[in-house]
């Protein structure tokens, strides 16, 4: 006779990379935003607790910055934590350079399934447009050539270049998503978590025996 069992492995470790868009006209939405990030948070903490997040912010060129890289979420929202206060500190100010944040992402890929998941409200805009989209999609290719990564999309508003957003997740093996409302933006986010969590199937175990 031949007996299956079945057993759900822990989740395993995976990283969730955030591009937060940080110019100017996100101004109306930046609390909110700030907000939204720390109740998904809360999601992928419950779902899995070796869940790794880094945070990155971009505006006008030369202005991104790295808040935090690869701590497990578990510290992330332990009480009054540091990086609670980084994502306390993004602000709305400047212009638009996707591709800076999206750079910026690139060292912190490792061996783990990654999302990274980029928001924008605008048109990537600095220094130019056509600068801006031939240095996105040659980031997205390359991202896109690792296995283990995939780039989720966030269009804040119709003001978004969706075009662009989808192209970028096209190349990057994932979705673009028109966040009309915070309720968009929050499940976009618990989505992509959730799809991180969900990245290891259950392991099978056969196991043969004998009647005597």
């Amino acid at each position: 006779n031949l007996v299956v069992s079945a057993s759900t492995e822990a989740p395993g470790p995976s990283h969730q990379i955030l591009v937060i868009d940080c110019s100017g006209s996100m101004y109306y939405v930046m609390a909110e935003t700030r907000n939204i990030i720390k109740k998904m948070l809360s999601v992928a903490e419950y779902n899995n607790p070796q869940h790794l997040i880094s945070v990155i912010s971009y505006s006008s060129k030369g202005t991104a910055r790295v808040h935090f890289s690869r701590v497990p979420v578990t510290d992330v929202m332990s009480t009054n934590s540091k990086f609670q206060v980084e994502i306390d500190k993004l602000q709305a100010n400047g212009l638009t350079c996707i591709s800076d944040g999206l750079a910026l992402a690139e060292p912190l890929i490792k061996d783990e399934a990654t999302a990274i998941s980029l928001h924008s409200d605008g048109y990537a805009n600095h220094l130019s447009p056509a600068s801006e989209r031939q240095a996105l999609m040659a980031i997205s290719e390359r991202l896109g050539g690792n296995a283990n990564v995939f780039i989720n999309t966030i269009a804040y508003s119709d003001y978004s270049d969706f075009g662009m957003l989808c192209d970028i997740a096209n190349k990057g093996s994932g979705t673009c998503v028109r966040a009309r409302t915070v309720k968009d933006v929050y499940d976009a986010l618990v989505g992509t978590a959730e799809l991180l969590t969900k990245s290891r199937v259950p392991s099978m175990e056969f196991v043969s025996s004998k009647e005597g």
